[in-house]
């Protein structure tokens, strides 16, 4: 794990070091940057790294670079963190904070009569709760050594549509959907309504006779709400040799990879439906694994253990929920309750 420590007080007068970060940087044994000039904050690109932590101290009237380091480095694991001493922060902004930054995980600093940390993550998990700095830096590491064993796969878009002929996307699916849409904004969104539903797809045959025992899905694009959403919101994708390629300029869903690989397994199953709530009832599956990650199939086949069933209802443990179902009405019978917020 290559990693590095941005963290101390940046200023135009040479900023100040923080033993926080030196005690950091010695149980990681990695690179750090403590303190410094502002000119050296903002000619900083995280190049080459695994791993970044942030914890740069900087005065609110100067620009903020958190919000642009995931765009110079999408690949690396993002740690933002903030400080909730002088002002105190609800969960709430605390986890939409996480998400504007694009971080993958937050370290929370607080003090009661000491320097107590927490880590939170964009789903609303919480991993350490108030603990002294050891033993969190002894959780973020494990949750580190996790994040990266994540497995994505990279989508391209094609001009070239295979499939013109194909059944457009079911008006009755589109229903449902919206249907899920209003309810996941009465259970979920209430605390955190940048987080839409999730991911809706549907199965389509090929349009090559020569290829029929082949499938390419219908998938909701990116970030859609799902309230609003039409059959133009809908991406034609299909799985390549090591990537995702998708039909037009809309972006296909960052769970897009995870719904093509089981629709291979789950032969029986035409439509699907993620959303970051649980469903009541449903098993749920073991490890805490974030959106797009493909290890979520080997989870959800475990879980489901007979793969030639009709319909399924899984909660996705830290995460949400996933509903399969060969026909549309069965989607109804589905009871949608709010994840809690922080989740252990």
């Amino acid at each position: 794990m290559k990693m590095l420590i941005v963290g101390g007080t940046f200023n135009a007068t040479g900023g100040k070091e923080s033993y926080f970060i030196k005690e950091i940087q010695k149980h990681f044994n990695c690179n750090a940057i403590n303190g410094g000039t502002l000119e050296t904050l903002y000619s900083f690109r995280p190049k080459n790294i695994d791993v970044l932590l942030w914890m740069a101290n900087v005065d609110n009237k100067e620009d903020k670079i958190l919000p642009r380091l995931k765009t110079m480095n999408q690949k690396m694991l993002l740690i933002s963190s903030k400080r909730v001493i002088e002002k105190k922060y609800s969960d709430y902004e605390l986890v939409t904070r996480a998400i504007n930054n694009k971080a993958n995980l937050c370290l929370v600093i607080d003090k009661t009569e000491e320097y107590v940390f927490s880590i939170i993550d964009p789903l609303g998990n919480i991993f350490c709760d108030k603990q002294n700095l050891t033993l969190t830096l002894q959780i973020l590491n494990k949750r580190l050594n996790e994040l990266l064993k994540v497995k994505r796969m990279p989508s391209q878009q094609v001009e070239f549509d295979a499939w013109p002929n194909s059944k457009p996307i079911s008006k009755k699916f589109v229903t449902v959907v919206k249907h899920f849409g209003k309810v996941f904004s009465k259970v979920i969104q209430a605390n955190n309504p940048k987080r839409f539903l999730g991911n809706a797809s549907t199965r389509c045959e090929w349009g090559f006779p020569s290829q029929r025992n082949h499938t390419h899905i219908l998938v909701s694009k990116r970030n859609v709400n799902k309230e609003a959403i039409t059959e133009s919101n809908f991406v034609k994708a299909h799985l390549a040799v090591d990537k995702i390629l998708y039909v037009g300029n809309k972006k296909p869903s960052v769970d897009t990879p995870v719904q093509l690989e089981l629709y291979d397994k789950f032969k029986n199953i035409n439509f699907m439906l993620h959303g970051h709530c649980y469903i009541e009832n449903a098993p749920f599956t073991k490890h805490k694994i974030p959106c797009g990650d493909l290890n979520e199939v080997k989870e959800i086949i475990n879980t489901a253990s007979n793969l030639n069933l009709d319909f399924y209802v899984i909660n996705l443990i830290g995460h949400g929920c996933i509903i399969m179902s060969k026909d549309i009405e069965s989607f109804y019978k589905v009871k949608l309750l709010p994840r809690p917020l922080l989740e252990n």
